[in-house]
């Protein structure tokens, strides 16, 4: 087997796979796992036969925070292979005394980055990371989005031959990009819509802000806080005050109703990982339990809500005389 390691992509065989990569990905070119290791941190899908495995972290919050997430079946992000029992090969993670937790085989093959083996100097970091640099035709460079950690003594070999000598973990190293979004907000010269429910017009902000992308700016916790240059603690269940300030004060123009088919609220939708960065759905902090018959008029094109709710028979009250479908999620 050779793997080849680029930038945010590795070949295996001269099949590509793209981090972060879903295990349907996986599949279509390693074929079904022979064992699947689920653990609170993480999903490991084992290939026993070719010595290595691919790593699921079952938070998306790591790459949601880098800008890096795709959907909830793109959360694989690092490979490692299982080249000598000699060397822990987990370490960095937890330590497994039983031997049926790691492949059966050992891995066998080459290992390149770019194309090009790398000696001792470039790769021996023993508990540091080896990314590969990109030069430009400008003359600016940048470190590739893989990583790499190798296992071993920096005196010993990397290669023997065409066959990588040493355990190696191969890690997404995504860098979060500027963000350019200007948070001042400016009130519109046209009217505003009204809410009288906070949670609706977070629902309404889903819809408009994070699936159609045509309310503005578009909002990221993390790139806020430095703009306001605020220390919050974005390591939390709680809401974020200064975020639950900015949607409380955003104006949504009356234009933008018309916009509004439907709406769907979600424990996994963006603007409750943007209030509440680590909330895991578990509480009723979102949902919609009263409307208004004045909020909901506001939206002519509004024929179906999918809510969060405790009290699904009053928002069925006041929204199926307006023609709204209304379904508890």
């Amino acid at each position: 087997m050779h793997i080849d390691v680029m930038d945010y992509e590795i070949t295996i065989d001269g099949k590509p796979l793209r981090f972060p990569m879903s295990y349907d990905e996986v599949k279509a070119v390693m074929g079904e796992a022979s064992r699947v290791i689920k653990e609170k941190w993480g999903t490991l899908y084992m290939y026993d036969d070719s010595g290595l495995f691919f790593e699921d972290q079952n938070s998306p919050m790591f790459l949601k925070k880098q800008k890096a997430y795709i959907d909830e079946d793109h959360r694989i992000t690092s490979l490692s292979l299982y080249v000598t029992d000699t060397q822990d090969l987990l370490q960095d993670m937890v330590s497994h005394d039983d031997p049926d937790y790691y492949p059966h085989s050992l891995f066998v093959g080459n290992v390149t980055f770019f194309g090009n083996k790398r000696d001792n100097g470039s790769l021996n970091r023993y508990f540091g990371c080896y990314q590969e640099f990109i030069n430009y035709p400008d003359g600016s460079f940048e470190m590739a989005h893989i990583g790499a950690y190798v296992r071993g003594e920096d005196a010993d070999p990397n290669y023997d031959g065409d066959v990588f000598m040493k355990n190696l973990i191969l890690c997404f190293k995504p860098r979060r990009p500027k963000s350019e979004e200007n948070y001042n907000i400016v009130q519109p010269d046209e009217e505003c819509l009204v809410f009288d429910n906070f949670n609706f017009k977070l629902a309404v902000i889903q819809e408009l802000m994070y699936e159609q992308e045509v309310l503005k700016p578009y909002f990221d916790i993390y790139d806020y806080a430095k703009f306001k240059k605020a220390k919050w603690n974005l390591e939390t269940y709680k809401n974020v005050r200064g975020a639950v300030t900015f949607f409380k004060d955003l104006p949504i123009p009356v234009s933008m109703a018309g916009k509004v088919e439907k709406l769907l609220m979600d424990g996994g939708n963006n603007i409750y990982g943007n209030i509440a960065p680590f909330w895991d759905g578990e509480d009723e902090r979102f949902y919609i339990d009263k409307l208004s018959e004045a909020e909901v008029r506001q939206f002519p094109n509004l024929k179906k809500m999918t809510v969060m709710t405790s009290d699904i028979d009053s928002l069925k009250k006041i929204c199926e005389p307006l023609g709204i479908e209304v379904i508890r999620f």
